[in-house]
């Protein structure tokens, strides 16, 4: 791999170690792979994914934590080299925590 294909490239997808089901991590990973960005071996993205797991729902709006899951994505995207706008990342987060909220029922 060379330094313009990173991590999740759609083009080549090496086998990464999988995140635990259940949470927002696992969710904001699904919303993600619609737009073909997937973890593989030697990312962070399966880590941010199970610490996001672990905080839950409510953890993950913390201000604090909201803010480290942010610069994840932010990191993230500059190495795939795609833009990052963070009302859309924020957004992104939102809907995972609700999807994660939904799936865990009442």
């Amino acid at each position: 791999m060379n330094d313009r294909q990173v991590c999740g490239s759609w083009h080549e997808r090496p086998p990464a170690t999988p995140v635990p089901e259940g949470g927002p991590g696992t969710e904001l990973k699904r919303v993600l792979a619609w737009f073909r960005f997937d973890a593989v071996d030697g990312c962070e993205c399966n880590a941010t994914a199970a610490q996001m797991n672990a905080w839950g729902p409510d953890g993950c709006e913390e201000p604090e934590r909201l803010a480290w899951i942010l610069g994840r994505l932010r990191d993230e995207a500059g190495r795939r080299g795609v833009p990052f706008l963070e009302p859309v990342a924020r957004g992104t987060i939102r809907l995972a925590i609700a999807a994660a909220r939904r799936r865990a029922g009442p």
